[in-house]
């Protein structure tokens, strides 16, 4: 297998690495663009192919059609969640990943809830200030 210098050589200084959290998953084996963030405590499938942000706490995979599955709830277990916490979270992804909103409506409504804990808060952040767009 040849390695090619010149392409590496090419790469300017505005292109970055992918972003990704300390404590979320990445298989060897995903694909990740320049400039691609992973959320905290998120896990990304084997073989998938991302041109987006992943959300954090959320399993996501696909390679042609990437999808969130939800929430990583055996990882967020591990990490010591309490039970409201999860439920909270639980509450925050359905109405992200609810099919009747678009993003901006999911966003409006995150936003209107009356009591975030922090995680909630954390996820909200993270899509308000995602660049490249985030997977749903």
């Amino acid at each position: 297998m040849a390695f090619n210098l010149q392409s590496t050589l090419e790469r300017g200084p505005e292109e970055q690495e992918p972003r990704i959290h300390p404590s979320a998953y990445v298989h060897p084996a995903a694909q990740l663009a320049d400039d691609v963030e992973v959320g905290a405590c998120a896990m990304v499938g084997a073989l998938s192919r991302l041109s987006k942000d992943v959300p954090p706490f959320s399993t996501t995979s696909g390679g042609d059609e990437v999808k969130v599955y939800g929430l990583n709830k055996v990882g967020l277990r591990r990490r010591g969640l309490s039970r409201q916490e999860l439920d909270a979270l639980n509450d925050a992804y359905r109405i992200y990943q609810d099919p009747q909103l678009n993003f901006s409506q999911a966003l409006e409504k995150l936003q209107a809830l009356p009591q975030k804990t922090a995680q909630v808060a954390a996820l909200l952040g993270f899509l308000t200030s995602s660049q490249r767009g985030v997977y749903r």
